[in-house]
């Protein structure tokens, strides 16, 4: 059904004026004649926008693929999103780890360095007392 710019539906035949002619001529008579006013608004028809509301039933042709292609677009969008949520929680798991195990190795080698340390502490002074 067609709609005036001015958002009123027309009924079939009408020109989509919101006023009369003669209610036209009443406020502005210096524009000539009825037949005047007729092409005059001919014209402006011709250059009106004009809205046509579809039927319900094309509106829900063209509405349900969308909305099924808009769902699965979403849903894409959400596997990807937590599938990029479980690799970040992945990393900072394996981060949390390796720092823990750098710290377990760095407690290992410093106990490995002490005991040569101590090692050859006991070395030399056995040695000391050897000469002795």
């Amino acid at each position: 059904m067609p709609i005036h710019p001015t958002g009123e539906k027309l009924k079939k035949g009408s020109l989509g004026s919101p006023y009369s002619v003669k209610d036209f001529y009443a406020v502005n008579p210096a524009y000539g004649t009825e037949d005047d006013f007729k092409r005059l608004l001919a014209e402006a028809h011709k250059r009106a926008l004009w809205i046509y509301e579809p039927e319900p039933e094309e509106l829900l042709a063209q509405l349900i693929p969308e909305y099924v292609n808009i769902m699965v677009y979403r849903a894409l969008l959400e596997s990807a999103a937590s599938e990029h949520g479980a690799r970040m929680t992945a990393m900072r798991n394996a981060a949390e780890n390796a720092e823990t195990m750098i710290e377990d190795l760095t407690l290992e080698m410093n106990r490995v360095r002490q005991s040569e340390i101590t090692q050859e502490i006991l070395e030399v002074v056995a040695g000391a007392e050897a000469l002795s």
